[in-house]
């Protein structure tokens, strides 16, 4: 992966059709789009530093961890980090959560999550946005998850909007009967759903 460098808000750096298969942990930079990447085998961070970082029409695959990690934006502040994942395809991902948006004001939207063993998304943090978005067949060899699962552990995050997603073919680790296309585990509060 190349040195990534910032841009402005009004003039974001963009970078065009990267292949990225040793992961990264983006830290500190700021108005950069991500434009037809080929991202596999290790996962994305998207450090709490980060401030308007977007994927998009991108490809995230074939991982044996987790795909994406966004957690952008100041928890203490409630600063928002504006960061996410837009018209994108995510699938082929062995670990429990393919996509994980956490910090505070982060999206993931119309994008296509599939074909996966565990969670298709699971939210953190504060004030984030899940919309739009198809999730097939996910949640393959899990049991007590959901396509899109929000936990919390001791109540102090929430205000998530999760609206406008279609989810089909959840079918869970035979046997088992926790699985759900939604699921708010643990404290859960003060969400949206539509």
């Amino acid at each position: 992966m190349p040195q990534i460098e910032s841009g402005t808000p009004d003039n974001p750096t963009v970078y065009r059709d990267l292949t990225i298969t040793e992961g990264a942990r983006l830290s500190g930079i700021h108005d950069v789009i991500f434009v037809d990447a080929n991202i596999s085998r290790k996962p994305i961070i998207v450090g709490s530093s980060c401030r308007r970082v977007v994927f998009k029409h991108c490809q995230f695959h074939d991982s044996d961890h987790w795909l994406v990690d966004i957690e952008a934006g100041d928890l203490e502040t409630l600063e928002h980090g504006d960061c996410g994942i837009q018209d994108s395809e995510l699938t082929d991902c062995s670990d429990i959560v393919t996509c994980q948006i956490g910090g505070v004001g982060n999206f993931i939207e119309h994008c296509h999550i599939h074909d996966d063993a565990g969670r298709g998304i699971q939210l953190a943090g504060c004030d984030n946005q899940v919309r739009d978005n198809e999730l097939v067949n996910l949640c393959t060899k899990s049991d007590d998850i959901g396509a899109i699962y929000l936990g919390n552990k001791n109540g102090s995050q929430g205000g998530h909007l999760v609206i406008g997603n279609t989810i089909h073919g959840i079918v869970g680790k035979p046997g088992f009967r926790l699985v759900h296309a939604i699921y708010g585990d643990d404290h859960t509060s003060n969400c949206t759903f539509k």
